[in-house]
């Protein structure tokens, strides 16, 4: 599938994604006025009552901004491979702050402005640290294999390349590069990404929905920002059961801790190749 391909469906899928965003919460406000007293949001363990109408439109906010990769970018009109750069540890240090940095100013938002603990809201101290890792390495067992099972014998992806960030790493000679690249995997991006993703968004979109709508538009969102077609369903896929899992336990520790198994195991596969 060329670039400009990729692209467009990417962006298809985003769209849809929104309308199906606004539908729902149209449809649950609905219902929450016509059965007054309802509270099927607080079903599961993952706090979402003290969310409110400003935590909502910060999250549109987020949403919008990591969906700037797509809709700014340019690819080549001729379908063919555009001149890239060859990416460096120093380049994908910087391009690693930018969520760092939005994951600060949300933690920063939520506490000195919304006065709310991002302890208690994800649940940080639900269980202690060994039993997250061990909750996370069963349920990391449990969604592997449903999302091989379904990958192979399922769905077949249109899109068979890989993320650039793998090609990289694939064709990297430099060690530093490939050390950066590893921990930015294992470490950063599961931390960044599950505050954002399950502990903000799903809590949020919860709040005004129910806890089965956030899980899918979530996953959704997390799959589409990811820029690559051919991850699109295995990377749903992984941010349904994430969030199933994180309703479970009420601890967004399994979840971190669940991705960098998923990103670890993957990185495990690329250096056995």
């Amino acid at each position: 599938m060329t670039e400009i391909a990729s692209l467009g469906v990417l962006k298809d899928v985003f769209i849809w994604g929104m309308v199906a965003l606004t539908l729902g919460v149209a449809a649950y406000a609905f219902m929450r006025w016509r059965w007054e007293g309802e509270s099927w949001n607080t079903d599961g363990n993952v706090l979402s009552r003290p969310y409110d109408f400003v935590d909502g439109l910060v999250a549109l906010g987020l949403i919008a901004l990591y969906s700037m990769g797509f809709f700014l970018a340019s690819p080549d009109p001729s379908g063919g491979e555009a001149a890239k750069a060859v990416m460096t540890a120093g380049t994908l240090l910087t391009l690693e702050m930018q969520p760092i940095l939005i994951c600060l100013l949300l933690l920063i938002y939520m506490t000195l402005y919304r006065g709310l603990n991002p302890a208690e809201m994800f649940g940080l101290r639900q269980m202690s640290t060994s039993s997250a890792v061990a909750q996370a390495a069963i349920s990391f067992v449990l969604v592997y294999v449903v999302l091989i099972l379904v990958m192979n014998f399922v769905v077949e992806v249109p899109d068979k390349s890989q993320q650039d960030l793998v090609n990289e790493f694939k064709n990297a000679d430099n060690l530093t590069f490939k050390i950066v690249l590893a921990l930015a995997a294992v470490i950063i991006a599961p931390l960044t990404e599950e505050l954002m993703f399950r502990g903000f968004l799903y809590g949020v979109t919860k709040r005004f929905t129910d806890r089965w709508f956030a899980a899918f538009f979530t996953a959704l969102i997390f799959a589409v920002m990811h820029h690559h077609v051919g991850s699109l369903i295995p990377l749903f896929l992984l941010a349904v059961g994430l969030a199933v899992v994180y309703e479970i336990t009420g601890c967004l520790l399994v979840t971190v801790f669940m991705h960098a198994m998923f990103n670890a195991w993957n990185l495990a596969q690329l250096i056995n190749q």
